[in-house]
């Protein structure tokens, strides 16, 4: 009994560390890679939900400004010459537009005279925003990257002249974009603050992998513990034949008992000398 108890729990004891240490080894390794591919899926997620919401706003903040400017009366500024070329550069829209302060400027070609249109940009882009029901913190900029409305000052130190639609602050990632419909001649900048952090996405990602391993090492115990069991029942039965047939041995009485195979080979090749 001595001799089954002490081989059965030093078995169970280094198949169980073992299995452990297999595991935290695999868990060391898959912590890294899984935070780099929970953070692609989540970016691309989020660009991917930006490149909709920015299209949405943008197509009702145009019409807004569309509204706005028809119930606009424009003034007639004769030191304009200067904008001819650039409503020419611009193609069939007829128009040119820029952004200062609060203020679109919009200057439209009728026929030889330009019009100039003045538009509180500020106001439609809440008022875009609220239509919209956009709950995420988001801010219009202009093509200088100069801000024209933000729902939050979270944006102000933000470095917009690296060109990524993904800007990283700190933990926090923002999704930018431009307003790049070619039959538009508005330039605004978008940028939206989609909720992707990277503590959290590491947090998220460790208690998957925690949660994962616990499962693994509940089922990985459970078939130790039975394993353990056969291999404790094998190891005693062949003790107690190994035990009887050197018995005989001993007292010169010749045997013909085979000793039973337990599953470890180099301990079943003793079985068959």
């Amino acid at each position: 009994m001595g001799v089954r108890n002490i081989s059965s729990k030093s078995f169970k004891s280094i198949l169980t560390q073992n299995i452990l240490l297999a595991l935290l080894i695999m868990s060391l390794l898959l912590i890294p890679f899984s935070i780099y591919y929970e953070l692609n899926q989540n970016l691309k997620e989020r660009i991917n939900l930006y490149d909709s919401l920015s299209s949405l706003y943008f197509e009702y903040l145009e019409r807004e400004i569309d509204n706005k400017i028809k119930n606009t009366k424009p003034v007639y500024p004769d030191d304009l010459l200067n904008i001819k070329g650039r409503i020419k550069e611009v193609g069939g829209m007829d128009r040119y537009s820029k952004i200062k302060k609060d203020t679109l400027y919009i200057y439209k070609s009728q026929g030889d005279k330009i019009a100039l249109y003045k538009i509180n940009i500020h106001k439609l882009a809440k008022k875009t925003g609220d239509i919209l029901n956009l709950k995420a913190p988001y801010g219009l900029f202009s093509l200088l990257y100069e801000p024209v409305f933000t729902s939050t000052n979270q944006f102000v130190d933000l470095d917009f002249y690296d060109r990524s639609r993904v800007k990283r602050d700190g933990l926090d990632y923002y999704f930018i974009g431009m307003n790049d419909n070619p039959y538009v001649t508005y330039p605004f900048y978008l940028i939206i603050d989609l909720e992707l952090n990277l503590l959290s996405l590491i947090k998220r990602v460790l208690f998957k992998i925690i949660l994962l391993l616990s499962v693994t090492v509940l089922i990985s115990l459970y078939l130790t513990e039975g394993f353990s069991r056969v291999f404790s029942r094998r190891i005693s039965r062949f003790s107690e034949i190994a035990y009887s047939i050197g018995k005989r041995a001993v007292k010169g009485i010749n045997h013909d008992n085979k000793l039973p195979c337990i599953g470890i080979k180099e301990i079943d090749k003793i079985g068959d000398t």
